[in-house]
């Protein structure tokens, strides 16, 4: 059984971070033991793109592990309305080779979503052990950022060109939308950068050098769950993933498609409940692998015996509530249901409470005067004053009448609060009020990442959120009906 990858990496546009990318997936899956064959540069034609592809699908054997790997822009094109139908959907998608710019009539260079689809199904007719992961979005929108590119043409295709290119598809093969399966390809797992209506963002990881939010995220947590021994499933990974994206781009929530239960390039499943090893150390409890799940303080698990299937209240031993997060292992006080309840080898933490995260804030630490706003804000639950070291996008500026300003990644959210005495009930009720108005942001901003949906219509979005919100987005559909 070999594990083979397909990295593919053309760099278009204004993204200048799909280089790293790859390179950070292609160290990640070797130490999976991958072999890989990155498709990048000049490579990287949709020539190419679609020869490297089939070359994979020809060297597959049967229980093989695959992995297909994108990053780059994605890009749509908008057929007239009239003329939309059950073959030709509203919104054709495409990924953009880096030749894409020489299409022309009769030579469209893009990938589309038709074809895609097509190439995976053929993949796992030959094993179906495939992993395709995809760091791109389909959109027509900028970031107001400059630190952050929005992974998508900023402008359509040519409806008339895509159409025809499509028509040519479909006479080659007349069989292909056929062979798709209307709920999604059920033998390949999808890891994909964003929601539909969203958008997937590169930004600067470091001076010099950036990396899709996905990527970053991914490769982190392949290389944590390989170096720690865990077993852990697709879901599992892509909620750490998740985690780690909302909190620096609340408005892209990676996703996972398909059979997310499975264990880590493999066929086997597991339960659909992750859980964590639990052992004790005197009325503590130490959960391994916390950092992984995304665990965070305030989080509550119920603790079961080790022959245990899953949560019930009848048989528990007890529940913890995470305290704090040391080396990756999550602690908190036991509770256990009967008294002199002992923890046994190899008993189980599943999670039944997750609390919101706190949002980072940086505050101007030395001036004095924020002595009080510190204090207000270590009494709150959804904001917290942000580590030195640490990455915030939201920052409390004091000027030298002392006025008090929120400011985010583009500019103030509000007039400055008129300047009081530092440690007079009126400072108080300013340093006070801020971190309520924000609390009341962050927990907006944690229910539309528990439910999109619902919560990214409404109207209560802080000005924060609404600065740094991109509009409606699409993702390809490749990997998610159409796969």
């Amino acid at each position: 059984m070999a594990r083979n990858a397909l990295l593919i990496g053309p760099r278009t546009g204004d993204l200048q971070g799909v280089g790293n990318d790859v390179q950070a997936m292609a160290t990640a899956l070797r130490a999976w033991d991958f072999g890989v064959t990155p498709c990048v540069g000049d490579d990287a034609t949709r020539a190419g793109i679609l020869a490297a592809y089939e070359q994979l699908i020809a060297e597959a054997e049967p229980d093989d592990a695959i992995v297909v790997f994108y990053s780059g822009h994605g890009g749509y094109c908008l057929p007239p309305e009239h003329e939309r139908t059950a073959s030709l959907p509203s919104r054709i998608q495409f990924i953009v080779p880096s030749d894409f710019d020489e299409s022309q009539p009769g030579d469209f260079r893009g990938i589309t979503d038709l074809e895609l689809s097509g190439l995976l199904a053929r993949l796992t007719e030959r094993t179906r052990n495939v992993t395709v992961v995809l760091d791109c979005c389909h959109a027509a929108h900028m970031s107001r950022d400059p630190d952050r590119t929005v992974k998508a043409l900023s402008v359509p295709a040519s409806y008339a060109l895509l159409s025809a290119h499509l028509d040519r598809v479909g006479r080659q093969d007349p069989d292909l939308r056929r062979r798709l399966a209307p709920e999604g390809n059920r033998d390949a797992v999808r890891v994909v950068a964003c929601a539909p209506e969203q958008s997937a963002y590169e930004y600067a990881v470091a001076e010099g050098r950036s990396m899709g939010m996905l990527t970053e995220a991914l490769t982190g947590a392949l290389t944590e769950a390989r170096d720690g021994g865990r077993t852990v499933s697709w879901a599992t990974v892509v909620e750490r993933v998740r985690s780690q994206v909302l909190t620096i781009m609340p408005t892209q929530r990676p996703e996972v498609e398909g059979p997310a239960q499975r264990l880590l390039f493999e066929r086997t499943e597991t339960d659909t409940v992750a859980t964590l090893a639990v052992s004790a150390e005197g009325s503590r409890l130490r959960l391994a692998g916390a950092l992984l799940l995304g665990v965070r303080p305030g989080d509550e698990f119920v603790v079961m015996p080790p022959d245990s299937t899953g949560p019930d209240e009848r048989t528990k031993l007890g529940d913890v509530q995470v305290e704090k997060i040391v080396d990756g292992a999550a602690w908190g006080r036991f509770r256990p249901r009967q008294p002199d309840t002992a923890v046994p080898l190899g008993a189980c933490a599943h999670r039944s409470r997750m609390a919101a995260p706190a949002l980072p804030v940086r505050v101007p630490a030395s001036d004095p005067r924020s002595a009080d706003l510190v204090r207000a804000m270590g009494a709150a639950t959804l904001v917290r004053v942000a580590e030195p070291d640490e990455r915030a996008d939201v920052e409390v500026r004091i000027d030298e009448a002392g006025a008090l300003t929120v400011h985010d990644r583009v500019g103030p959210l509000h007039p400055a609060s008129p300047p009081t005495r530092p440690g007079s009930r009126g400072w108080c009720r300013t340093s006070s009020a801020w971190p309520r108005r924000t609390c009341c942001a962050a927990w907006r901003r944690s229910r539309a990442a528990a439910s999109p949906r619902r919560w990214r219509s409404s109207s209560g979005w802080s000005a924060a959120a609404r600065r740094i919100r991109p509009r409606r987005t699409a993702r390809s559909t490749w990997t998610s009906r159409s796969t």
